[in-house]
Formats: C-alpha cells, structure tokens, sequence
C-alpha cells in the first residue's frame, strides 16, 4: 500500500524530491560547486538563478535538474555521493545525510536519523 507506515526504502531507490530538499538544505555557498561536480554546466547555473529568487529554490532545484537528467535507476544517495566524492568542500552533515540514506530502513526515514546524528556530533 503506497504511503502505508509498512513500507520500506531500498538503498538504492531514486531521492524522492522531499530528500533532494533536505540534501539542498544542508549545502551552503559552495552548492554551485556541487552542480559542476554533478555535470551540470555554467549555463545551467545561471537558468536556474534566473528562474528562482531564494538561494534555497535554487539548489533545490538544482538537485532536482540532475535527478531529472540522471538514466533510470541512477538517482540515488549514492550516485549523488559519487558525483560528489571529489569536492572537497562537501558539509560533512551532506557526506552523513547522503551516507545514511544509503542504509535500509524500514523502522522510519533515514534521512530523519542523519540529521540528528550530525546535530549530537556537532554537540559534543
């Protein structure tokens, strides 16, 4: 049953939007960076700033048009993390929630968990 509490993630499942949301949340300035490492063009870029004001709209949508230009079933975490391997800039909490969502879970979302782990590490 589609939206039932039963069902579960698969590892290697395509991000949903809301995911790519909470991805985009946690990049910072260096989220155009992130759009080059993924294969995105300058040009790309500068449509994407054109067409959306906040700076939030605009990474999201910048996950969004890579999801969208990815083959069938390489959308993932880890795909995502892939392209990312290499920029060294990547926030540790985007390395973690991207990590973390790669791990099935059926008992809740592992986004979620990601997020709270980052935030008790940043406590300590």
């Amino acid at each position: 049953m589609a939206g039932s509490n039963t069902e579960t993630r698969s590892a290697g499942q395509a991000l949903t939007d809301k995911e790519l949301m909470k991805v985009a949340e946690t990049l910072g300035r260096e989220w155009e960076q992130a759009a080059l490492h993924l294969g995105l063009k300058t040009k790309d870029l500068d449509d994407i700033k054109a067409e959306h004001r906040t700076v939030a709209m605009q990474k999201q949508n910048m996950l969004v048009l890579w999801k969208r230009r990815r083959p069938p079933g390489e959308a993932t975490a880890q795909d995502l993390l892939e392209g990312l391997k290499d920029m060294e800039d990547l926030p540790v909490e985007t390395r973690q929630l991207l990590r973390a969502s790669m791990i099935p879970d059926n008992q809740s979302e592992p986004m979620f968990h990601a997020k709270q782990m980052v935030a008790v590490i940043l406590l300590v």
